[in-house]
């Protein structure tokens, strides 16, 4: 039974008589009922049918004390919604609101307060029954899987009731099949609708039950031949066991002889020539699946030819000089021992004629005049290589003649 406690403060006149004269002063606080905030949430719903609500209300003087003997009364002004029984308890009849109000008579004054209260029809909750499985979320099993199905069944105090007994069926038993504990085992591929039942209640879901297929690595990689120094990205995708892309597998890569080839993440690269085998393996439900393939390192043949700069018409030069071809570029590095002519302006330039840089020449550097030691020019090789310059010469724009020349063997 549901108690609410009112507290009432009684509050008392006291008459002060001066010393000096006799006026009279009164301080006292005003006499008036008390109810606490709590009292107005405690019958915010009251639901019809439920047992009285009994109002306990207390009566306290100024100070805050308790008086004893005070009798409190009740009445609704609305007894079509609610009414007082027994003097202090409240019996709701219908939806609606009502007005009481708390009185108490303190020899010959009367003390009240009101507030509202409010009377609900009774909430009516039907039993529910729904699957606790992700099976039914989901809807999909493979064909051989076998997997057992849960439900809950609440009933109308929503509290969960777990001494009822559920019957489970499947529509096509040619599918699916699932006995009285729930265990389903998929047979063969196509739809089943899987009812629970209890309580003169029921509810389903659709089965779908896919063909089983051995997951697989798919190598996405074309390409199995790079050059020592280079770099090839490694793609494969997983086909799990239902045949789709699986995306939310990681792949790891391996290189049987990373002395060929080493494989950080999913880059190779190629160290030396030779052949490698490269395996993607996927970790998929407790197993492990892999594909391989080879992969060929090929050594990179760098094209060069050497030579040494002398002197050339009075002009002082000296030191070695190396051309090299490196993927589309030409690369002309000089050694320590190397000194330009000193002259206004010296371009370098590959050519098959010492003297002259018409026809077929290549210029690789704009200016080295008056530089020395190890330098390193590089140009586009534009489809040419070293063997097809016979000579590397300097060359004075200002007087068009050779101040240096070295002989590329």
């Amino acid at each position: 039974m549901k108690i609410i406690k009112l507290s009432i403060m009684y509050a008392l006149t006291v008459l002060l008589a001066s010393c000096v004269d006799s006026e009279v002063v009164n301080d006292a606080v005003p006499e008036e009922i008390r109810i606490p905030r709590s009292l107005e949430t405690e019958i915010e719903n009251v639901e019809i049918g439920n047992e009285d609500v009994v109002l306990e209300a207390s009566f306290s003087d100024r100070t805050g004390d308790r008086v004893d003997n005070v009798l409190i009364s009740w009445e609704s002004s609305n007894t079509s919604v609610a009414e007082i029984v027994e003097n202090n308890k409240l019996r709701a009849i219908s939806a609606g609101t009502t007005v009481l109000t708390a009185s108490a008579n303190i020899e010959g004054e009367l003390f009240e307060e009101t507030f509202t209260a409010t009377i609900v029809e009774p909430e009516i909750v039907e039993p529910a029954l729904r699957f606790i499985s992700s099976l039914a979320e989901t809807g999909t099993i493979l064909t051989g899987e076998t997997i057992t199905l849960e439900a809950e069944y609440t009933d109308e105090n929503k509290d969960v009731d777990t001494t009822v007994t559920f019957v489970w069926s499947s529509s096509n038993e040619s599918v699916a099949t699932i006995n009285s504990d729930g265990e389903l085992s998929a047979l063969a591929v196509g739809t089943t609708v899987i009812t629970v039942a209890t309580e003169g209640i029921e509810t389903t879901f659709e089965l779908n039950v896919q063909d089983r297929v051995e997951p697989v690595v798919v190598i996405v990689t074309e390409n199995t031949n790079i050059d020592s120094g280079t770099q090839l990205t490694l793609e494969a995708v997983f086909n799990d066991n239902t045949g789709q892309v699986n995306n939310n597998v990681s792949v790891v890569w391996n290189s049987s002889n990373t002395s060929i080839a080493t494989i950080n993440n999913n880059v190779l690269t190629g160290v030396a020539e030779g052949t490698v085998t490269v395996t993607a393996s996927v970790t998929f439900e407790s197993m492990t699946y892999t594909s391989s393939f080879e992969v060929t390192v090929n050594e990179v043949v760098l094209i060069s030819a050497s030579g040494q700069f002398g002197n050339a018409n009075g002009y002082s030069t000296s030191g070695d000089v190396t051309v090299t071809l490196d993927g589309d570029k030409i690369v002309v590095t000089t050694a320590a021992n190397f000194r330009a002519a000193r002259a206004s302006r010296v371009p370098m330039y590959l050519t098959n004629n010492p003297n002259s840089i018409s026809g077929s020449v290549l210029l690789v550097a704009g200016n080295v005049n008056r530089q020395s030691g190890e330098l390193r020019f590089e140009v586009d090789a534009n489809g040419a290589s070293p063997e097809d310059f016979r000579y590397i010469i300097q060359w004075c724009s200002s007087i068009s003649t050779t101040v240096g020349i070295a002989e590329l063997n």
